[in-house]
């Protein structure tokens, strides 16, 4: 089953990307007033693998995210389904 402490690690994984991001974008600017096309290459590397890690760890937040909710519904459907037959033995 899935625990909540997982889906909030990701969350502040994600977080701590997205600052990366606005740093690296910050950079990337700082690069080209300065002309410093060395720096800006480098950047435009850095940011381009930190699009892909926050965008892959945007997905598996996601996905982490239907599964708790589906384990929780499915939870909720179970006591249902035990409070209908506790009824349905307690009235026959």
């Amino acid at each position: 089953m899935l625990e909540p402490g997982k889906l909030q690690r990701m969350a502040t994984r994600y977080a701590e990307m997205v600052r990366e991001h606005d740093y690296l974008v910050g950079l990337m600017n700082l690069a080209a007033r300065e002309g410093d096309s060395n720096l800006q290459a480098r950047t435009k590397k850095r940011l381009a693998e930190t699009e892909l890690e926050c965008n892959e760890c945007l997905l598996a937040l996601q996905i982490l995210q239907r599964e708790l909710l589906s384990a929780e519904v499915a939870a909720v459907g179970d006591e249902l389904v035990a409070a209908s037959e506790t009824r349905e033995y307690a009235t026959a």
